[in-house]
């Protein structure tokens, strides 16, 4: 336990009960923050490939590609 309670500050640092209660609020939003970061990343690659689209004139929205893509995707395997 004391070893993950190396970079907290005062009491959090010395006092038993104090560094579990941490501990454990640490590991609670770490893994609340991995949701958040994969939500982040997957808006952030939205809005570029958003802009990508109407810079390079592919699509008018980053909708409309997905859109293709999915019509596209099943034609091909209606094929196969």
């Amino acid at each position: 336990m004391c070893s993950f309670a190396s970079n907290f500050r005062g009491a959090h640092l010395r006092l038993n009960q104090m560094i579990t209660q941490q501990v454990k609020r640490v590991f609670v939003s770490s893994h609340r923050d991995r949701g958040r970061q994969k939500r982040d990343f997957r808006h952030l690659w939205i809005t570029w490939i958003n802009a990508a689209t109407q810079i390079y004139k592919v699509f008018d929205s980053y909708s409309k590609l997905i859109h293709n893509l999915y019509k596209s995707q099943g034609l091909f395997w209606q094929r196969i």
